[in-house]
């Protein structure tokens, strides 16, 4: 029996789920050149980073580590599994604790979530912050290379964050932190 065009369409799409994730990466079906995580269900490529990404992530993740303290880690690009369905790698989380804690398990939270954003500009906007704010991350920050800002969202809702600021200079003090973190250091 074939299918027609339209019932192909009105199918749900198949989601997978954080596990089944976990174990398609184990067994080797994603080759070492391919950056994926899982959002929403969905498989999706990353984008690959230029110099400048790289630069500020190292710089960010450097101005957390001042600001947080020994209490907090700062992990870079790894999974951060927040519901059944998504498993982001975002640039950096800061989590409580040290690498050490993580051994068996990736933390299911972070006290602040930081995307530096060249080509992800619209979906770190869009859909990601939807999902950090839906899933109760505290703060995210979306460090925009191209308008030369960075975006603090707070005070999450299943809608999105309500309080959204965006910051070209000065410096921001994260939420949990002791310390403050300059705009110009992370803006070069």
């Amino acid at each position: 029996m074939q299918m027609d065009e339209q019932s192909q369409t009105e199918r749900p799409a198949r989601r997978w789920t954080v596990e089944e994730f976990d174990r398609m990466c184990e067994a080797g079906i994603f080759g070492p050149e391919e950056n994926v995580e899982l959002i929403e269900g969905e498989i999706l490529p990353m984008s690959p980073e230029n110099p400048e990404h790289a630069a500020v992530v190292g710089i960010a993740t450097r101005r957390l580590e001042k600001a947080f303290g020994k209490r907090f880690y700062i992990r870079i690009g790894n999974p951060v599994p927040l519901d059944a369905f998504s498993q982001p790698q975002p640039d950096l989380a800061v989590v409580p604790g040290k690498p050490e804690d993580y051994r068996e398990k990736h933390p299911r939270t972070a006290l602040l979530v930081v995307e530096v954003s060249f080509r992800s500009r619209s979906f770190d906007r869009g859909r990601k912050q939807l999902l950090y704010a839906r899933t109760g991350i505290a703060e995210y920050w979306m460090i925009d290379l191209v308008a030369r800002c960075v975006f603090v969202h707070r005070d999450p809702a299943k809608k999105g964050y309500r309080d959204i600021t965006k910051h070209e200079s000065g410096s921001v003090k994260p939420l949990g932190a002791s310390g403050s973190v300059s705009i110009d250091d992370l803006l070069g």
